[in-house]
């Protein structure tokens, strides 16, 4: 197998890697896999755009630009997914307590931490 079939078959693994995972439910929470993908998304377009494929005919530089926009989309569609993927999570959570809640309760409690019963606070201590 020479450089310009290992090439090729690799551009249609990514391809391929792309399209399978996409379709498996959870793939925004994998993390590692996603960047992963994308890292290798990004970096076959550069390849493609800098060197282009070897074996293919100078001329040819179109087919390079367009498989490289190809892998360009696949960064887009998979940022589209995970964003939809999280905004799904965020919309079944819980809700958590708000800060005005959180800030409320701490406030009542160094109030009555700092305070005897008649309101004032202690005197300063030296």
């Amino acid at each position: 197998m020479n450089d310009g079939t290992l090439g090729f078959v690799a551009l249609i693994a990514l391809l391929a890697v792309n399209r399978l995972v996409l379709s498996v439910a959870g793939y925004g929470t994998w993390r590692f896999m996603f960047w992963g993908i994308q890292a290798l998304n990004l970096v076959a377009a550069i390849v493609l755009i800098l060197w282009g494929l070897p074996g293919l005919p100078p001329g040819f530089w179109m087919i390079n630009w367009f498989i490289a926009l190809l892998f360009m989309w696949h960064i887009v569609e998979n940022n589209a997914k995970r964003v939809k993927h999280i905004r799904e999570r965020l919309a079944t959570e819980q809700p958590e307590p708000r800060d005005d809640e959180r800030r409320r309760a701490l406030r009542e409690r160094i109030r009555s931490a700092t305070h005897d019963d008649s309101g004032d606070p202690p005197p300063p201590q030296a």
